[in-house]
């Protein structure tokens, strides 16, 4: 939550040892990274024990954790949180079903990502019915580089959007499975996922595994989530004009009008 989206306190009795805390985990969250004790007693005006104390109880409870370092970062039930709040989202109800049926359609793995504060993140995850050797998870978070999904994002979302969550520059090359492409080739790989509405992957990512992914957007046009089919490379097939990616993309453009979107496909 921004700086500026703070709510604003009333005259109502509160318990003041709990906004307390919040904001010193409010402060760890917003950093991005895991912090030190000082560190996150100077950013609240705390004293070092005093936050340390809060610390403990945030992390009996799952907020916040211990690195090996010594660091603070947050902790196990934030995942199980960012996921509770998607599934009351209506982009999420929208889409899961859709996820589902395809998942049967396919007889393979498929899943909904958003895009999370360390990138493209899976949110809901719909196995096949037959047993697949594909070791993924909610709370996975893509490569904007190799995969499918990370790539449908890279290609929608503003350029600094993404370079913040890369750790490098804009203009600096990628990787692309064992090789380095140039900016130049990265622009181009972008421009071809804009234009055909789709991102592929062959063995780009794992080798033997192929993905589909396709946006899903919401009524400012902006990409809300991905719908994103993966399977072995002697299964799954994802060629443009192929009834997988005809299928894909039709039920993306179906969830994206539910959402608002009256654009046409691939914008």
């Amino acid at each position: 939550m921004p700086p500026d989206s703070r709510p604003r306190r009333t005259d109502r009795n509160g318990v003041q040892s709990i906004e307390v805390g919040l904001e010193l985990f409010r402060h760890l969250a917003l950093k991005g990274r895991p912090l030190g004790l000082s560190e996150l007693a100077t950013g609240v005006g705390m004293h070092r024990s005093k936050a340390h104390r809060y610390l403990v109880s945030l992390m009996h409870c799952g907020f916040v954790r211990q690195v090996e370092d010594g660091r603070y970062d947050l902790g196990p039930f934030i995942l199980d949180l960012a996921i509770a709040s998607f599934a009351r989202q209506s982009p999420l109800q929208r889409a899961a079903p859709v996820a589902l049926q395809l998942a049967r359609e396919f007889d393979e793995t498929c899943f909904i990502a958003v895009w999370g504060t360390r990138g493209p993140t899976m949110i809901r995850l719909c196995p096949p019915r037959r047993q697949v050797a594909i070791s993924i998870a909610e709370g996975t978070v893509f490569s904007v580089h190799t995969s499918a999904t990370g790539r449908l994002f890279a290609a929608y979302l503003p350029a600094a959007q993404v370079a913040a969550v890369q750790g490098r520059g804009e203009d600096e090359p990628a990787a692309s499975g064992h090789e380095l492409y140039t900016a130049g080739e990265h622009q181009a790989l972008l421009a071809e996922i804009r234009s055909r509405g789709l991102s592929v992957v062959r063995g780009d990512n794992v080798a033997g595994i192929n993905a589909l992914a396709a946006p899903m957007f919401d009524a400012q046009g902006r990409i809300a989530l991905s719908l994103t089919v993966v399977g072995a490379e002697r299964t799954l097939d994802v060629s443009y004009e192929g009834s997988t990616a005809r299928r894909l993309s039709a039920a993306a453009r179906e969830v994206s009008a539910q959402l608002g979107f009256a654009g046409p496909a691939g914008v």
